[in-house]
């Protein structure tokens, strides 16, 4: 009786219903699945952070780093080829980390989990020190550094 109500017949309701249900179960499905890659995606970066080439990267610029504030001085002038690329890596990295965020295709609540620690680690202690040494870099490496590294920052803060 109800369906005469919408003026159908059981008839023409029941396809109407079916095809509601079938379109929610579709839109919940892709949420989950959407969820889950974009979690996926993120431990692949959380895996890339860890890697040993990774780790190498990071040794090497703290190393650099450590070396160069030794000597008075935050410039990437006194680092060696290896620990200067070791920083461009880390900095390509967190440029990545950063568009990825931008465009949705990561988890940003457990990014900051995994990422939000080194990051701020990495910026208060390397990259805005060394960056702000208005002799360290170009023009075009600053304006890398700033449209697409330095967002991260305040992305993964807490």
């Amino acid at each position: 009786m109800a369906v005469q109500s919408f003026g159908m017949s059981a008839f023409e309701f029941i396809p109407l219903a079916t095809s509601l249900i079938a379109v929610t179960i579709s839109t919940i499905t892709f949420i989950h699945q959407n969820r889950s890659q974009k979690r996926t995606v993120t431990l692949h970066m959380h895996t890339i952070w860890n890697s040993e080439g990774m780790r190498r990267s990071r040794r090497n610029g703290f190393v650099g780093i450590g070396e160069a504030v030794k000597l008075g001085e935050m410039s990437v002038k006194q680092l060696s080829n290896d620990q200067a690329s070791a920083l461009l890596d880390i900095k390509q990295f967190f440029a990545d980390l950063n568009q990825l965020l931008e465009v949705g295709v990561l988890d940003e609540k457990l990014a900051k989990k995994l990422f939000g620690a080194a990051t701020k680690v990495w910026f208060e202690e390397v990259l805005l020190k060394i960056e702000h040494d208005d002799g360290n870099f170009s023009h075009q490496s600053r304006t890398f550094f700033e449209d697409r590294v330095l967002p991260l920052r305040s992305r993964l803060s807490n």
